[in-house]
């Protein structure tokens, strides 16, 4: 068995026919003309966009991905997990063989490729051992997540289509979290229509609890057609989040015709890129029917620490690691590595500000929790049973593993 060392982003074991994409010139088109009874594994030449990205992860053939060095805070790495399918970084590509069948064991950080029939019976029983695993899993995904010390978590789940709403609940998660409006897209890409159509699906299935809309976070790898200004650049440091309201007239227009479209008395709107209570008051004042629910999602340093005062002035909060660990470390998130921060855990000055935000969030009574786009890890549950953060928003395919997850941590409060 040949095996190739690389960087997990995922959890799984798949296998397929290896695949050369070259971002840029591979279209959908090329993909979809393969044999389509064919699983495929797809090996990225260069990192993605994350609209070519998108369209990719929601084939149903692809198994695996390898993708150039980036970490798991990127927002490639977010859709792979969101998407349930088994991805590795891999710095060197020389080695990779295409047309072979290969096997991403994401558990381990493995490239994995048979050359003889032992070698295929390995494969065989350990896809077996995978698919075990995933099925205990679902068995035990509608109970409640406990540590092992007693600390219950609740596990929600992010959503980003109408088909995501039913896998949450199918899956046992105990809520659903944002829904996150910039990625929501359809077979042509970004759509404001589908994100009022996740919301009214949402509607029908809840009752009591709100609805949570993320409202458009566009900047950095995330843009859109519609958002075409100077104001949008590629940059992570660039304009972004609800500050568009201010430079960018389309901006306005598409957070219009969201509310003018959704059910104001169910729905939580969360404000993404915060920097200051003044963003919020000017959102209420533009848009006086949301004066009563507003919530922000805490994913800058300057949120961190003006957090008593936010916290007053909102219904829910929602904190966003990802983004946090970007602009405290001075690095793009997709280009982090683990030597920076390492896998599966948040780095201390993060970790700190989450605690921060927690207690002020507790202290004010308002509901606090923290988005997980990245593979389940112990490590994280621990940490976050000592912030006191007891809520967590995952992937809807993702949320038996992380309850498996927080059952076989070892903690307590």
């Amino acid at each position: 068995m040949r095996k190739l060392t690389g960087y997990p982003l995922t959890i799984g074991f798949s296998t397929g026919k290896l695949v050369e994409v070259r971002v840029g010139s591979t279209s959908h088109d090329e993909l979809t003309m393969q044999d389509e009874s064919e699983a495929l594994v797809l090996a990225l030449d260069s990192f993605p966009g994350l609209d070519f990205f998108a369209r990719l992860v929601q084939q149903n053939r692809i198994h695996g991905i390898i993708l150039p060095e980036c970490h798991q805070y990127s927002h490639v790495s977010g859709l792979a997990n969101h998407w349930n399918i088994p991805t590795i970084s891999l710095s060197d590509f020389s080695k990779l063989e295409f047309g072979r069948q290969t096997c991403i064991d994401a558990n381990s950080g493995l490239v994995l490729v048979p050359e003889s029939e032992t070698d295929n019976s390995l494969i065989r029983s350990l896809t077996d051992e995978w698919t075990s695993k995933q099925k205990d899993a679902l068995k035990h995904s509608k109970e409640v997540a406990t540590t092992k010390g007693g600390v219950k978590f609740e596990v929600s789940a992010e959503i980003l289509s109408v088909a995501d709403v039913q896998v949450a609940l199918q899956n046992g998660a105990d809520g659903f979290g944002p829904v996150r409006c910039e990625l929501v897209r359809d077979s042509h890409g970004f759509s404001p229509s589908s994100t009022i159509e996740v919301v009214r699906t949402m509607e029908k299935l809840t009752t009591s609890r709100p609805i949570i809309v993320r409202l458009f976070d566009f900047g950095g790898e995330k843009r859109a057609a519609e958002i075409s200004g100077n104001a949008v650049r590629l940059s992570p440091l660039g304009m972004r989040g609800i500050r568009l309201l201010k430079d960018e007239p389309n901006y306005v227009r598409l957070v219009a015709e969201l509310l003018a479209e959704l059910p104001l008395d169910r729905v939580l709107f969360l404000l993404p890129m915060i920097i200051s209570p003044i963003e919020i008051e000017n959102f209420k004042e533009r848009f006086p029917q949301t004066r009563d629910s507003i919530g922000v999602e805490v994913e800058t340093p300057a949120a961190v620490y003006q957090i008593d005062e936010i916290s007053r002035m909102v219904k829910y909060l929602h904190i966003g690691p990802s983004d946090l660990t970007q602009f405290v470390l001075a690095m793009d998130r997709s280009l982090i590595g683990p030597e920076t921060a390492p896998l599966d855990e948040f780095v201390q000055p993060v970790l700190q500000m989450i605690e921060h935000v927690t207690h002020a969030c507790h202290r004010a009574n308002r509901p606090v929790s923290v988005g997980l786009d990245y593979r389940p890890a112990r490590k994280l549950v621990s940490q976050l049973v000592k912030c006191g953060l007891r809520r967590i928003t995952v992937s809807p395919r993702m949320v038996p593993f992380w309850k498996s997850t927080i059952r076989e941590t070892e903690d307590s409060n």
